[in-house]
């Protein structure tokens, strides 16, 4: 197989009707940016005398590799029809990734406490391959070691925005690869192109003829490298505030009934959780749901049930409890709080070189981590420092090594490029994420095609 581009399996590239129609190859580009979460590709098709049928928004587009493998899958979004000749015209095509399928029907539901890659199974399974569906998507790359995540609930939230979430917690990787599988990665699980996975910046000074490396064919692995570093985003000490977390004691309220009333309002906020309240009307317990989700008002619902509306802070009854009849809630009241944490070892850094205490505070004011405990409000802290405690260092290059993804990652090498800090010799090789891949096609020698690539990559698995 070679360089191709395929919509619902048909190809586009001038074959076995030579001047029918054609996909111009230098029009073809594909931009996977990690920060986005939004791939786009694009080309333009002409079209003889309707010899094929023409591009339509909604199809499935697959660019090829030089070995058959996906360059990029995804969605025909976009298609500008512009006529040549009464008989030839050419469409402008953009195109977008798998999210628009993943994102189809929307999440609606509370899942108990387990691992990450657990909890993206089931959304998987439950809310994208839905009965009818024949765009299925797998999950063989959501890791099965990934870290334990609380009691979480989500109302009518897109499935990519729910693992994106997870992704944000957990400091993990996450996208939809060109084969519709979903991956949720630690951030050193996929190794680059690179030979050994490291890119040497010696080897053009070292060895001239080495052209970058061992190369394919009688291109470079690398050419054009510039390393940059940016403090303009130091954050080495992060509060989060406007948090509300669990009292560690019980508190009970009860409220009369009056045969009538049906909803009733709780003095206080309670933690997000089924688990953590208890509703009982004249000594009877009731079972306990979620209000909007288990039942709506003027819908269904059942006696002996509280339906429990945690933002609303109230509890609405199917039938109303008997006048004089005493209805009691017990629960842990949610308050307010803000916690902190800092890198002493990237504050000190930054003395060294400014001449200041090297501390850089930062709040993030985000009620949405209010739970049980503050866990998620220290983790998105760490999360912080982890992507903005120290300075951010980044790379370019172009590389015409095959099979360059985003959420690859490699080591960086030289005894030269920035005062030798990087030396593999004693040591001191850095990891680098691979945060952007830009491809286009180039004509080769002997007229083969093949892809180039620009790679961003970066000190932390994020961009700025």
């Amino acid at each position: 197989m070679a360089v191709d581009i395929l919509l619902e399996g048909v190809s586009y590239i001038a074959g076995s009707l030579p001047g029918t129609w054609m996909v111009d190859l230098q029009s073809v580009s594909v931009d996977l940016d990690i920060a986005l979460q939004q791939p786009r590709a694009s080309f333009v098709v002409r079209i003889w005398d309707q010899a094929i049928p023409r591009p339509m928004a909604g199809n499935e587009a697959v660019f090829l590799g030089n070995a058959g493998e996906r360059e990029f899958g995804g969605i025909l979004a976009q298609v500008e029809e512009t006529e040549i000749e009464p008989t030839i015209m050419e469409y402008r095509c953009t195109c977008a990734d798998y999210t628009k399928w993943f994102d189809r029907h929307l999440v609606r539901d509370t899942f108990q406490a387990q691992t990450a890659g657990a909890l993206i199974q089931s959304i998987v399974a439950t809310y994208v391959n839905t009965p009818g569906n024949s765009r299925t998507f797998t999950t063989n790359n959501v890791a099965a070691n990934s870290p334990v995540v609380p009691l979480m609930q989500w109302v009518y939230m897109a499935p990519s925005q729910v693992v994106g979430q997870l992704a944000q917690m957990t400091g993990w990787g996450f996208y939809i690869d060109d084969y519709r599988d979903v991956h949720f990665y630690p951030t050193q699980q996929f190794q680059s192109p690179l030979p050994l996975n490291t890119l040497d910046a010696d080897d053009l000074y070292s060895n001239p003829t080495q052209a970058g490396g061992t190369g394919e064919g009688v291109y470079p692995d690398w050419i054009d490298l510039d390393i940059s570093e940016d403090v303009s985003q130091i954050k080495n000490r992060c509060f989060v505030t406007g948090i509300y977390v669990a009292s560690q004691s019980l508190f009970q309220e009860t409220k009369l009934g009056d045969g009538v009333t049906t909803v009733f309002t709780m003095g206080y906020q309670a933690p997000n959780d089924v688990t953590k309240i208890t509703v009982s009307v004249g000594g009877t317990p009731y079972q306990i749901g979620l209000d909007f989700i288990n039942s709506t008002p003027g819908g269904t619902c059942q006696d002996n049930v509280a339906y429990v509306n945690f933002t609303q802070q109230t509890i609405r009854f199917c039938t109303a409890p008997a006048n004089g009849a005493q209805i009691v809630v017990a629960y842990y009241p949610m308050l307010q709080t803000a916690v902190m944490q800092e890198n002493t070892q990237a504050q000190a850094l930054m003395a060294a070189r400014d001449g200041t205490d090297g501390i850089y505070e930062y709040n993030r004011m985000d009620p949405s981590l209010s739970a049980e405990l503050p866990a998620l409000a220290n983790q998105r802290a760490l999360m912080t420092l982890y992507k903005y405690a120290y300075p951010y260092m980044s790379l370019h290059f172009r590389s015409y090594l095959q099979g360059w993804r985003r959420g690859q990652w490699f080591y960086l090498s030289s005894a030269r490029r920035w005062d030798g800090a990087y030396q593999s010799a004693n040591g001191t090789q850095k990891p680098f994420y691979v945060t952007r891949v830009q491809k286009r096609i180039i004509q080769a020698i002997a007229g083969v095609w093949t892809w180039t690539y620009d790679v961003d990559a970066a000190s932390v698995p994020f961009e700025i």
